[in-house]
């Protein structure tokens, strides 16, 4: 019956030598693992923020509308004719447009040059929904949602279609034009 009690009192410095050192392992780890969240959460922050101040469209409200409205304006211009006067539609072109996108819209209105008159088509282009996705300085890119209405005036044939069109815009004075159009 005594033997038990030795080895009790034997096992007790044991484990109590173990206690302390197994408590700051696990002291250890749980600071590693806050400081890693910590690391983290930071880097997440500082990424977030860098990327916000670039994009000024986030925080820039006045330079985001007055992009979005010229680039509107401008979609629903130059992708909007009548085979009766296309020499209109290419003139307000020349005032929206720059670099790349003069040689894109001249190949696209070559066509449209070509065949509104054997059809007598007449396209009303609105802008239902835009988006300034990217605004950095005088560089911007803005989503825009259209629909184009065809009329067909010799057989009154009518079709609504819709679009969706990015276009790279640079601001010129006080004037933003569009330097790359893309059509999705």
């Amino acid at each position: 019956v005594m033997e038990p009690e030795p080895a009790a009192e034997s096992a007790e410095p044991a484990a109590s030598s173990r206690g302390p050192s197994s408590w700051l392992v696990n002291a250890g780890f749980a600071g590693a693992v806050v400081l890693a969240c910590l690391a983290v959460w930071f880097g997440v922050e500082v990424y977030a923020n860098s990327t916000a101040t670039q994009n000024e469209a986030l925080v820039d409200q006045a330079a985001t509308s007055e992009v979005n409205g010229q680039m509107s304006d401008a979609v629903s211009k130059i992708f909007s004719y009548d085979f009766a006067d296309t020499a209109k539609t290419e003139q307000a072109a020349k005032n929206v447009l720059t670099g790349d996108a003069i040689k894109q819209y001249d190949q696209l209105f070559a066509t449209v040059k070509q065949q509104a008159p054997l059809q007598k088509l007449v396209v009303t282009t609105t802008v239902k929904a835009s988006s300034v996705l990217r605004l950095e300085g005088d560089r911007a890119q803005v989503l825009l949602f259209v629909d184009q209405n065809a009329t067909r005036t010799d057989n009154g044939g009518n079709q609504v279609g819709p679009a969706q069109v990015v276009v790279t815009a640079e601001k010129q004075g006080d004037q933003w034009k569009i330097s790359n159009i893309a059509q999705h």
